[in-house]
């Protein structure tokens, strides 16, 4: 038979159709896959369920959550009553915090401020160059150098080309043969100007300081003046250009952060020149800023109401401990504190809090959490660049946030603190659960949501701490804060303490206050020279007015004194520094109690560390 080329291809056409059929399934199933992984999003649902917020919206059609922020924020504020302006006409930021043209026309048309503040009366910042060449100097013309000091090994070798070196850890001989200019880098330098902050001093003390308070005279009344202003509003420009929201700005921290210190730093002095009223004054200008920190919607804004309080409250205490402290300056401070709560606020927050998170993952999504969970586990930023369905992961976000704002709204901090402890309990137990034990849940969108949501609820579980215990802390300072007044004021009734807290009951106090830890009262005992006051702190145990572990770093607390760190071997420590290590070993292990130890031990001067400086050294050099 022939067999023809039609015959021919007519065969081979039908011995390799099904090839050709399977290719083509092949190639639409990875198709199929590769657009279900890396294909578009399903689109955000705007409902209450999924966006929270439907109004307002942004010119993408989604929630436009930085809009809604700051009509929250702006409410009743005016260009009087806002402390924003006065404290941006006082440290305007300037250098890497500079706003730009745009940021500062958008922040000063909001305010209704006239035009961007005179540089030339901006505070200048404290601890600048020619204020650490003259604490090295002050340095070196008190404090003694000391005798027989070895060069320094090879490892400490410094270069000093160009500007001001840091010399941390440099050893002794290494700063005494280094110039001024140089020797203003090092870390003993650095601490004397800063020690300005932490006790109480006087012109004599730090001079370089009291001339910079009076070069900045000016600029420092107007942070009284943003103080005593009713409303506090400073919108982070992010917020006003529109677009994705932001966190208070880093900008905004360091600018509140450094009125802060700059209050902190006149009430220390004002309190070493025996100038109790002013110094009074200081601290509740501190308190007050604290307040207006924390009218903020975010938790940031919460943390540094928590923190410039706490210097506030540390400042009230210093002038309580102190005997020539007048009564009517005491009783004043208390009627103050009477009238003003803790200024940390967490239930501010939740709202601002859910529309952030919810915010980050409609507009920041894979970026947003790529940056958040990729450093504790690479596969998760790897699935959030795949194609996801993030509606079920902010109805997941929602659902957290019901809870807590559920257990916000309980009526006693008791139960407030049980159903938040439930709550982090319950988001504990997810995080202990592998995202991908079940890998088959990768292949879809809605199967990649559910991992995505577990890691994102798993992360809620370590904020918990803070929120549980910080309010609770602020809560204990504050009624602590004034029973010290409360003691102060019998002091200066009956020269001395009282036995017990129960005789402060009706003269100086209506009734005690209680511990927020335990409900019970402080518990208290006189000492040789003053008084312990304490509280058992989040553990409930009473340690004896001891922590283990400070809240803010590696120190420790032994009834009421601070143990300060103590380097070197065990054979070459001071009497001092064995002091402290004997202490630090009587500390229970887990011990928690925030105390007040009066009176307040005073971190000394350098020159009263060492031998100060005689005249014959001075002339030997």
């Amino acid at each position: 038979m022939f067999d023809s080329p039609i015959d021919r291809h007519r065969r081979t056409k039908k011995s390799t159709l099904p090839w050709w059929l399977l290719a083509l399934a092949t190639l639409t199933a990875v198709g199929l896959v590769l657009y279900v992984t890396f294909g578009p999003n399903p689109p955000i649902v705007i409902s209450k369920a999924t966006t929270h917020r439907t109004t307002p919206l942004a010119a993408d059609g989604l929630p436009d959550y930085a809009a809604a922020l700051l009509a929250k924020m702006r409410k009743d504020v005016t260009p009087d009553n806002n402390g924003a302006i006065p404290l941006l006409e006082a440290m305007w930021p300037e250098g890497d915090d500079a706003y730009s043209p745009t940021e500062a026309k958008l922040l000063i048309e909001e305010l209704g401020m006239p035009d961007v503040p005179n540089p030339t009366r901006r505070i200048e910042t404290y601890g600048g160059d020619a204020m650490n060449l003259a604490a090295a100097r002050l340095y070196r013309s008190r404090v003694a150098k000391p005798a027989n000091i070895a060069g320094p090994p090879a490892s400490e070798e410094i270069d000093f080309g160009g500007g001001f070196p840091t010399l941390y850890g440099t050893n002794d001989a290494a700063f005494w043969s280094a110039t001024d200019d140089q020797a203003a880098g090092d870390i003993r330098v650095e601490e004397l100007v800063w020690l300005a902050l932490d006790r109480p001093w006087t012109a004599e003390d730090l001079p370089f300081a009291a001339e910079w308070i009076e070069a900045n005279r000016a600029g420092l009344d107007r942070l009284h003046d943003a103080a005593e202003k009713s409303h506090f509003y400073l919108p982070a420009p992010e917020h006003l250009a529109g677009g994705k929201m932001a966190e208070l700005g880093n900008r905004q921290i360091s600018l509140i952060r450094s009125a802060a210190r700059h209050l902190e730093l006149l009430c220390n002095y004002a309190l070493g020149c025996k100038r109790y009223d002013d110094a009074a004054h200081e601290s509740v200008s501190l308190l007050k800023m604290a307040h207006h920190v924390g009218r903020g919607r975010l938790m940031i804004d919460q943390l540094l109401a928590s923190a410039f309080e706490g210097m506030g409250m540390a400042q009230i205490q210093a002038l309580a401990a102190d005997p020539a402290t007048p009564g009517a300056t005491l009783r004043w401070l208390l009627k103050v504190l009477d009238g003003s709560p803790p200024a940390c606020d967490i239930v501010r927050t939740i709202e601002g809090e859910r529309w952030y998170g919810l915010d980050s993952l409609i507009r920041g999504e894979a970026t947003f959490l790529e940056s958040w969970l990729q450093p504790t586990d690479p596969l998760l930023g790897l699935a959030s660049r795949t194609s996801i369905d993030w509606n079920p992961v902010l109805v997941a976000l929602n659902e957290y946030h019901d809870r807590k704002d559920a257990a916000y709204k309980l009526p006693t901090p008791r139960q407030q603190a049980d159903a938040l402890q439930q709550l982090a309990d319950d988001y504990a137990l997810v995080s202990q659960i592998d995202p991908f034990a079940e890998p088959m849940r990768l292949l879809t969108p809605a199967g990649r949501a559910g991992v995505i949501s577990q890691a994102v609820l798993a992360s809620f579980s370590v904020t918990f701490e803070w929120e549980l215990t910080v309010p609770g802390r602020d809560k204990t300072k504050y009624e602590a804060t004034r029973l010290a007044l409360a003691l102060a004021i019998y002091r200066t009734d009956h020269n001395a303490y009282p036995a017990s807290l129960d005789e402060l009951v009706p003269a100086v106090l209506p009734k005690l206050p209680v511990d927020t830890f335990t409900d019970a009262p402080f518990l208290y005992r006189l000492t040789d020279d003053g008084y312990l006051l304490y509280s058992c702190g989040a553990n409930g145990v009473d340690d004896g007015g001891s922590h283990d572990q400070s809240y803010y770093g590696p120190s420790q607390t032994f009834e009421g004194i601070k143990i300060r760190e103590v380097d070197g071997a065990p054979d070459k420590l001071t009497a001092d520094e064995q002091a402290m290590v004997d202490m630090a070993a009587q500390i229970p292990a887990g011990a928690d109690d925030w105390s007040l130890r009066v009176p307040i031990p005073v971190e000394p001067w350098p020159w009263e560390k060492q031998p100060a400086k005689t005249p014959a050294a001075e002339a030997a050099e």
